[in-house]
């Protein structure tokens, strides 16, 4: 059964058992990584979306990064974020 999706973190229903990213149990869900095919848990989401929150506070626009292979690095692509006190 080929998994439907409305968008990119929608809730995909398929048969994996483990988070790609983090290898934590998925509970029969999981959903589609923005930047690749991974399939992730709800934690793993969460902050893959802090990352998309920070790239557009940083003036990126979140498309450029949508299915680019890999989770962007930061430092790569010139965001610097201080260290909290």
């Amino acid at each position: 059964m080929k998994p439907v999706s409305i968008d990119r973190f929608t809730v995909l229903h398929y048969n994996k058992k483990f988070c790609d990213r983090c290898n934590q149990p998925l509970s029969g869900m999981n959903i589609l990584s923005w930047f690749n095919d991974q399939a992730i848990c709800l934690s793993c989401s969460e902050a893959e979306k802090n990352l998309i929150d920070i790239l557009e506070k940083s003036g990126h626009n979140k498309e450029d990064f949508l299915d680019i292979g890999k989770i962007p690095d930061i430092l790569e692509i010139g965001i610097y974020i201080p260290k909290a006190a």
